[in-house]
């Protein structure tokens, strides 16, 4: 009686095992236009609702699902369009990954802001002229801008368990790779965000404080207030394609991967993080022409000349000095400036 009380249960365990298993076999995920089931890779585009006179607002995109089931892992390029190593990453991650070797799903956006990246506009959509990471949760009925960020709010964020958005300086921007953070005060979220941050392998993190009551505008603020651990990556400076920026991302990102058991294996090795204590940015008081004297990742000098604005016939209109010891986080690298950008950011660890 015991050996086939014995057997029954083995094979009871066995029949809920192959139900299992068999359910995510015939499990269908849809991204916009794009339909898979496991083990199959296939791209297409989201497609973003409105009539904005015969401009093409959809989001290329991949959705990568393995044969075994697991989480599902968002990566977002061109948010800003002028930011290429993301979007070269991303290319490059969409080739070499194989569902055969996966568990769970990888949603690739592979240039979030189109219009932006064929205009080669700094940050903003050429047709309405918004920042796109400005405009989440986005809205179904508002600007093609705010449509494309309530689509992918949509259809990527809430579809994720974890939502890793990738930038780099655009074109104007001479940038230091760092990761940006959203801490939300929940304590399940925050502290799988900070362990994300410990394997993706850049060192140096910025943390912002947000909440339901100060409303989210990028997308890792909308991602991380829906509970899913968000990231910024920040890889790439001057719109420049260098090979170390762009392995920066795929590393990472298979790091992360590795994190959560998507792809077998652990993380590479990390150097121990830097968190960010003091963020302090000068932004232009006068529009003309901006000349820096530093570089991102150097240090510097409480008081120390970081560079000069002038007006259109060269007379210097500001003085541009650090607030604070320590590294200068990004600079603007280019002559056009407005009254209120960012000129430098200066930061202390």
């Amino acid at each position: 009686m015991k050996i086939y009380l014995k057997t029954l249960f083995s094979y009871l365990i066995i029949f809920l095992l192959s139900f299992a298993f068999n359910g995510y076999s015939q499990d269908v995920l849809t991204v916009g236009e794009v339909t898979t089931h496991p083990g199959e890779k296939a791209s297409g585009f989201i497609r973003v609702n409105g009539d904005d006179g015969g401009m093409d607002a959809s989001i290329p995109a991949t959705i990568i699902r393995g044969q075994h089931p697991g989480p599902v892992l968002a990566l977002v390029a061109g948010t800003h369009g002028s930011e290429y190593a993301a979007i070269l990453a991303l290319q490059r991650l969409n080739r070499e990954l194989d569902p055969s070797l996966m568990s769970g799903t990888v949603i690739l956006v592979l240039t979030a802001h189109k219009q932006s990246f064929l205009m080669r506009t700094v940050y903003y959509n050429p047709v309405d002229w918004q920042n796109l990471n400005r405009m989440f949760p986005g809205d179904p009925n508002g600007t093609m801008t705010q449509r494309i960020a309530y689509a992918i709010t949509n259809q990527v964020i809430d579809q994720s368990d974890v939502f890793i958005d990738n930038h780099g300086g655009d074109t104007n921007e001479d940038l230091a790779p760092f990761i940006f953070c959203a801490e939300t005060g929940d304590q399940k979220t925050d502290s799988s965000m900070r362990d994300l941050a410990k394997v993706y392998g850049i060192p140096i993190v910025k943390m912002e404080t947000i909440s339901k009551e100060n409303p989210p505008r990028y997308t890792t603020h909308a991602a991380a207030l829906k509970g899913k651990p968000a990231m910024t990556i920040e890889s790439g400076k001057i719109g420049k394609v260098e090979e170390e920026d762009i392995v920066r991302v795929v590393r990472g990102s298979y790091n992360v991967m590795k994190h959560m058991g998507i792809l077998e294996g652990e993380p590479e090795k990390t150097p121990p993080l830097q968190w960010i204590k003091e963020s302090m940015t000068i932004s232009s008081q006068y529009t003309g022409l901006f000349y820096s004297l530093v570089s991102s990742e150097e240090w510097v000098k409480k008081g120390q000349v970081l560079g000069r604005v002038t007006d259109f016939f060269g007379k210097t209109q500001q003085e541009v000095t650090a607030p604070q010891d320590g590294m200068v986080l990004y600079v603007v690298d280019t002559l056009p400036i407005n009254t209120g950008e960012a000129l430098v950011s200066v930061v202390s660890f």
